[in-house]
């Protein structure tokens, strides 16, 4: 439940980010872009509730990390110049991974417990979506920022004004501006500010990508804790 709490909300703190600062998206198509994921999830509640009753529910949950987890690494493949929905399958793949999180925690948690402790295991598992979702938040949101950082110095080394390639494209954005109408001493200034912000665009990029990859790796290293779980009762 930690878990699912920190995937869920964390996921859900970076894709409006992303889709807003990078994308361009306004907060309604930045709605849009979550709505299918939450879709899915409705969609599929009620056929796990079937498949409890038939499946060991810890297989389920390891079903679900899997599905969860898959979904983060397509996100990880997301660059600058993806449309809709490329950013929006891989939310509803997640929907579907999150739905085979939810009921199955439950039932693996709270199976075995006799019945005037589910009060407090049922309140403990909410602490600890709370908690996971809050560790989530922070964590991603610190590993994006580093991540801008490093990218944003590396690819910095890469480009030098005195570069043939770099000057090239400094020439281009140039030679546009001029043919608008804008003063050509204006124009050097704002050739020069562009190429900074494409650079801070691709390096903010890439520290997406690598969070995203990240977020989706420990879904999969979470799955050996599976092993530790009781069997549900009346499990088949």
């Amino acid at each position: 439940m930690f878990v699912l709490g920190f995937v869920l909300y964390s996921s859900l703190a970076l894709l409006p980010i992303y889709v807003q600062t990078l994308m361009g998206y306004s907060a309604m198509d930045s709605g849009m872009v979550l709505t299918p994921g939450g879709i899915s999830v409705l969609i599929m509640m009620p056929f796990v509730g079937r498949f409890v009753g038939f499946f060991d529910a810890r297989l389920m949950v390891g079903l679900g990390l899997i599905i969860t987890g898959i979904s983060l690494f397509q996100m990880s493949h997301f660059n600058l110049d993806i449309g809709f929905w490329t950013i929006t399958w891989p939310r509803i793949i997640q929907g579907f991974g999150l739905a085979f999180l939810f009921i199955p925690i439950n039932v693996v948690s709270l199976s075995n417990l006799p019945k005037d402790q589910i009060g407090n295991g049922t309140g403990l598992m909410n602490l600890m979506r709370n908690l996971g979702g809050s560790l989530g938040i922070a964590l991603v949101t610190t590993i994006l920022a580093r991540r801008t950082q490093f990218h944003q110095m590396t690819l910095g080394s890469h480009i030098d004004l005195y570069d043939p390639v770099t000057q090239e494209r400094s020439q281009q954005i140039f030679n546009n501006l001029v043919g608008q109408g804008i003063d050509r001493i204006t124009a050097k200034s704002m050739a020069t500010a562009s190429l900074y912000g494409q650079l801070l665009k691709q390096a903010n990029m890439n520290a997406f990508v690598d969070t995203f990859w990240t977020v989706g790796w420990i879904c999969f290293l979470i799955l050996p804790i599976l092993l530790l779980m009781k069997k549900p009762k009346g499990a088949h």
